[in-house]
């Protein structure tokens, strides 16, 4: 029987990290918000709106925090205190634009500027998929019920399988499948990221997802079926990744599980965000619902860079291209 190998955690430097947690994650949220660039929009009549900039952070703190935006106030005035926002905003507003599609490509492009500080790191990702519901509905219990899918969005997301990092992600309706996301996710991952593997479970098994890895450069590791045999030899086919892949699987199966393994970052991801921004999603509007799991994205993202600056030495300064 192989012996299972244990990680040992260096705890003085975890307690480290987890202590300035929160001093570190208003700072790295600031200065990501500000390389964005967002253009002040006021035509000069009536009251001034709020600054995107100020709103965007408002909006991932009160995430980070899983407070209602209530609650959120006093550390509105800790950032205001600290140079990070100008203005605190009344607790309706930061609900209005949660609320609003605007905030939304800003949220995007947000959590991948924080990915972008892993691109020297990061050269194995996975792929997977899980639900995020109202009222602390487990998604594990309803993934089977189309009637209760209703209440749920799904968050596809590739994980960097060394930090956890997210590279990238997408909101859908919970019924959406996960394979017809494959291909398009790790094409615009391949765009930032050196992807050598990837991995993900049967639910991606397929010839075109296959290729996808080859064009992307990736060398894919899918878990096949207990049936799954090598292609048939057909002229407007390219069965060559998948016949490499499945004759890897049946004659080193020992191997191809070793690699196949570190799928399991990508259920620590899930396991993480859930246990830390909170398993469900308190919005009720459908564009707030978005906005929100892609500030747990963004909240995520922000907590792996803390961490890997401790264990890594890696460089925060945001690079404004993406």
């Amino acid at each position: 029987m192989k012996q299972q190998i244990t990680l040992k955690r260096d705890w003085s430097l975890y307690n480290t990290y987890q202590s300035e947690e929160k001093l570190m994650f208003m700072r790295m949220l600031s200065d990501a918000v500000n390389a964005l660039d967002i253009p002040y929009e006021y035509c000069g009549n009536g009251r001034p709106k709020i600054g995107m900039e100020d709103m965007l952070k408002c909006c991932v703190i009160k995430v980070f925090n899983c407070f209602s935006c209530r609650r959120t106030i006093p550390d509105l005035h800790m950032a205001k205190g600290l140079g990070y926002i100008h203005y605190i905003p009344h607790f309706n507003s930061m609900s209005n634009y949660m609320k609003s599609p605007l905030i939304t490509p800003y949220l995007e492009q947000l959590y991948r500027l924080l990915a972008l500080p892993f691109r020297g790191i990061e050269q194995y990702f996975a792929i997977d998929s899980t639900g995020f519901g109202r009222y602390n509905t487990s998604w594990l219990r309803v993934r089977e019920d189309k009637k209760a899918w209703r209440s749920f969005n799904k968050l596809h997301i590739i994980v960097g399988c060394r930090t956890n990092v997210i590279a990238l992600a997408r909101i859908t309706e919970a019924g959406d499948h996960d394979s017809i996301q494959f291909s398009r996710m790790l094409k615009e991952t391949a765009k930032i990221f050196s992807v050598r593997e990837i991995y993900g479970d049967k639910g991606y098994l397929s010839f075109y997802n296959i290729n996808a890895a080859k064009d992307a450069g990736a060398i894919p590791y899918i878990m096949p079926k207990k049936n799954t045999k090598l292609a048939s030899k057909k002229p407007w086919k390219d069965t060559e990744a998948w016949d490499r892949m499945v004759t890897f699987w049946r004659h080193h199966e020992e191997d191809f599980l070793n690699h196949y393994h570190r799928r399991s970052n990508v259920e620590s991801t899930f396991s993480s965000i859930k246990a830390k921004f909170l398993p469900y999603i308190r919005s009720k509007d459908p564009v707030a619902q978005k906005n929100e799991i892609l500030c747990k994205v963004a909240c995520h993202n922000i907590s792996m860079l803390i961490r890997a600056i401790f264990e890594y030495g890696t460089n925060a300064d945001f690079d404004k291209k993406l």
